[in-house]
C-alpha cells in the first residue's frame, strides 16, 4: 500500500479508523495492538477534541503540537514546555495552554 497523503490525526481518529477497519475484517497484530492503545488512552471525544484543537490554534499552537497536547492532556507546566518547544519560553501561553488542558480534562 502506498501512501498518497500524509496528515496528523488523533488518537479518537484513530480508535475510529481502526473500529472500522474490524467490523470490515480481521485486523492485523500491529492494528489491533494501535486500536487497543487507542481505546485505552484516547481521553477526549472527537467533539472535544477539535474544540480543543481550534483553542490551542487560537493560543499559538501549530497543528501538530495541538493534536499531541490533546492525547496527552499534560497536567504541569513542565510537560507543557516539553511538547510546545518553540512557546516554552511564554510563560503566558504555557499557563494558557495548561488552563485549556485541565479544562478539557474535566470534560
Amino acid at each position: 500500500m502506498k501512501a498518497t497523503s500524509e496528515q496528523p490525526i488523533g488518537l479518537h481518529e484513530v480508535k475510529k479508523i481502526l473500529s472500522e477497519r474490524a467490523k470490515k475484517g480481521e485486523l492485523g497484530y500491529e492494528q489491533q495492538n494501535t486500536l487497543e492503545y487507542a481505546k485505552t488512552f484516547a481521553k477526549l471525544s472527537a467533539t472535544n477534541f477539535k474544540k480543543f484543537t481550534k483553542e490551542a490554534g487560537e493560543i499559538g499552537v501549530d497543528e501538530q503540537t495541538a493534536i499531541i497536547l490533546a492525547d496527552v492532556l499534560p497536567k504541569k507546566e513542565e510537560e507543557v514546555k516539553l511538547i510546545c518547544e518553540k512557546i516554552a519560553t511564554d510563560e503566558k501561553a504555557v499557563k494558557a495552554i495548561l488552563a485549556l488542558c485541565k479544562k478539557y480534562a474535566k470534560a
